[in-house]
């Protein structure tokens, strides 16, 4: 079976998700490399001693803002690791009980790259909101590894590596996509003080990055009066 290996970035702020980070690698069984953004000596431990940790990076200087390109030293420890598969995934994501055999199959197809499902929990574990930008969720998580391409975290504001090929960015011909109905689980705007952490998190990071946060999502997540949610029940866990 070809080996997926992980690539995870985590803050202080997030350190509340690692117990739940780690039993959810156990139960798909997927190793994984972490990057550790201003971490206590505590957190840094709990991660980077665990059995399925194949490495780890880490920022320490406080007044170093994290973007999206320090992810790409703990994704060629991915590339390092002889992985055929790098998956992406935030510590705050889990994902849905079929999963493990989802993976299975995805590990063997022939592509470039694999489109996930992702959806939003809102208020409580059992229910996730469907209206808006989380009508559609859907983000690349597997990209593979041993091809003639290559990755690089380009932009400070893109959550995602870009295929390039000697170079030139690789376009929609010669790289090839292909869509799972796996679903991953985003804890991270579940509750209302959650969802008001990560507007204020979002703005401060990448303000500091590109002088503003480019995306509406938070706002929209936020904004409840204006933006009333559609919640229902998934059957995903």
């Amino acid at each position: 079976m070809k080996k997926v290996v992980a690539y995870t970035a985590v803050c202080e702020e997030d350190s509340h998700y690692i117990s739940q980070y780690l039993a959810e690698v156990e139960r798909v069984d997927v190793p994984f490399a972490i990057h550790l953004d201003r971490c206590s000596e505590a957190t840094k431990n709990k991660l980077i001693n665990h059995r399925l940790c194949v490495g780890y990076t880490s920022q320490d200087d406080p007044d170093l803002e994290f973007d999206e390109t320090h992810k790409q030293a703990v994704f060629d420890l991915v590339v390092k690791s002889d992985a055929d598969w790098a998956l992406a995934w935030d510590i705050d994501e889990t994902w849905e009980k079929r999963a493990p055999e989802k993976m299975a199959e995805i590990r063997e197809r022939s592509c470039h790259a694999v489109d996930t499902l992702w959806k939003n929990l809102w208020n409580d574990p059992q229910h996730i909101r469907v209206d808006g930008p989380f009508a559609q969720g859907h983000r690349i998580k597997f990209r593979a590894l041993k091809t003639k391409f290559n990755y690089r975290f380009y932009c400070k504001v893109i959550n995602g590596a870009k295929a390039f090929i000697g170079g030139v960015p690789a376009n929609n011909q010669l790289y090839r996509r292909e869509k799972s109905d796996l679903v991953c689980v985003h804890w991270g705007l579940m509750t209302r003080s959650g969802r008001l952490l990560h507007k204020v998190r979002w703005d401060r990071i990448y303000t500091a990055a590109v002088g503003e946060n480019p995306y509406g999502i938070w706002n929209y997540a936020c904004n409840e009066e204006e933006y009333p949610p559609t919640v229902i029940e998934h059957d995903y866990f």
